[in-house]
């Protein structure tokens, strides 16, 4: 049998239960793990509204709503960066100071106070640190160490981004020296930070391995000076996918702080794009000063052998001149024709070797001539340009100092309209606890024996009970009692 309108409740007073419910379960604040699935932040009001969730197995078992509001948002924020090195977004392990909210027609939210950036960190530490014994552990840590390296790597394969400024640095670089050294690359655009990299660097990775023959070496740059958005480089796929590699990788990812596992692998690691390319331009440099060692060897030796040769004629013509056989016509034949055949021998060798030898006369001569005009140019630029950044830069630390300054002024203002903000708000909740001020609004308690009572089951009849008022208290003996219906 259906039960009538007078036994059923409505929505908004079921909520309302429940709200009550949640309230007086949850009066303080409480701390809470969760991953952030989107932050949703919003910077037109400078509130968020995280979504979070909680995981196993990569399934989600346990969901979300929170808030957090400007300020605070702004505080935590700011520490969050300072710590871990990065701001809060998408996908982050997080431990959050919280209070319970629940509203009748907004349901249940999660109001975050503050966020523990050191759980955060030792989050991604404990990542880093599984995925590197767990590519030692599948044999995979060094085996891109261990490709041949090009004796001279002209062929490059390029995963980053046109618009990086670590792209375009080692660009310029190697444009100087490219028609020289006789370079070529590709560009593989790829998504550098965030969720994303690790999906779209993995898939570049497979699409120059279908096409190595094309090149010599793979480089992974990205820079600009911003060292957040790093955790990806952390990535057990992605340091995986370096390491099968079928081509030895360079890493320039544009940081100074801790080793990441996709540099740990790569074959060779540099902090930063411009020491890519300079990385290169001394491989080739090295190679230029064995040629030239090479060639000074071979002018030496050439004049060395010809010296040989002509002490060679002399002594034996001294050998037979000691023996006394000047009148024989015989020797002196034999004597004749080995001269003529030495002769034509030495001028042979000197025939063959005299081009030679003048070429590389002419092409040190024009070198140390090229060099020092060179080192010439390159003094003269660098004294101009020297004076020029000193000033740039003493101007820019100026400026900065003072923009640093009037920046401090507003961040202790707002810092005080904030700690004024708190202490007016505590003040009111503070008022609005107060017993008195609530016996002003007209409200009641009653006790029984120094009891206070909060049920009519705590009571019997013709018991004696005290009512407390404003300004005085009665005195009743209890005659009935009934619940509401």
């Amino acid at each position: 049998m259906y039960p009538s309108t007078e036994q059923s409740i409505s929505l908004k007073q079921l909520l309302g239960i429940v709200k009550k419910a949640i309230h007086e379960s949850f009066e303080f604040h409480i701390w809470v793990r969760a991953e952030i699935i989107k932050l949703n932040y919003y910077p037109s009001s400078g509130h968020a509204y995280p979504e979070l969730a909680e995981k196993e197995s990569e399934k989600i078992v346990a969901r979300a709503n929170a808030v957090i509001w400007r300020e605070d948002f702004y505080r935590i924020q700011q520490k969050f960066k300072a710590v871990t090195g990065e701001l809060l977004r998408d996908g982050l392990q997080i431990l959050f100071l919280c209070q319970v909210k629940f509203h009748e027609y907004y349901g249940l939210q999660l109001q975050i106070s503050d966020i523990d950036p050191t759980f955060t960190l030792g989050r991604q530490a404990l990542l880093k640190q599984q995925t590197i014994e767990r590519l030692k552990k599948e044999g995979l840590f060094n085996l891109n160490k261990q490709l041949p390296f090009p004796l001279l790597p002209q062929r490059f394969a390029i995963i980053s981004i046109a618009t990086s400024r670590g792209f375009n640095d080692l660009m310029t670089i190697l444009r100087e020296h490219g028609a020289k050294y006789n370079w070529s690359y590709k560009l593989f655009p790829a998504i550098l930070e965030g969720e994303k990299a690790v999906q779209t660097i993995v898939f570049r990775l497979q699409e120059i391995a279908k096409q190595k023959n094309q090149f010599d070496v793979i480089l992974i740059i990205r820079g600009g000076g911003d060292e957040t958005g790093l955790d990806a480089y952390d990535n057990y796929e992605l340091a995986k996918a370096i390491a099968m590699s079928p081509l030895p990788v360079i890493t320039g990812i544009g940081h100074s702080t801790n080793e990441t596992v996709a540099e740990m692998v790569s074959a060779i690691n540099k902090i930063t794009p411009t020491d890519v390319a300079y990385f290169f331009i001394d491989i080739f440099k090295r190679q230029e000063q064995w040629l030239m060692d090479v060639k000074n060897e071979i002018y030496s030796q050439t004049l060395l052998l010809l010296g040989s040769w002509m002490d060679d004629v002399y002594m034996k013509r001294q050998r037979i001149s000691n023996l006394g056989l000047q009148k024989n016509k015989q020797l002196i034949q034999q004597l004749h024709e080995l001269k003529i055949m030495l002769q034509k021998k030495f001028n042979s060798v000197w025939n063959d070797n005299k081009s030679i030898l003048f070429r590389y006369r002419e092409n040190v001569k024009n070198n140390l001539l090229k060099i020092l005009y060179a080192y010439q140019q390159k003094n003269s630029f660098f004294r101009v340009k020297l004076i020029a950044l000193s000033t740039l830069n003493l101007q820019h630390k100026i400026f900065l100092m003072r923009q640093n300054r009037e920046h401090l002024k507003q961040l202790i203002s707002h810092q005080i309209k904030i700690q004024k903000i708190e202490i007016e708000k505590n003040k009111k909740n503070i008022d609005l606890l107060n017993p008195v001020k609530i016996l002003e609004r007209g409200y009641t308690f009653t006790k029984s024996k120094q009891k206070l009572i909060k049920s009519i089951n705590e009571v019997e009849i013709q018991e004696e009970i005290t009512t407390f008022f404003k300004d005085g208290r009665i005195v009743s003996i209890i005659k009935n009692k009934a619940p509401y219906e």
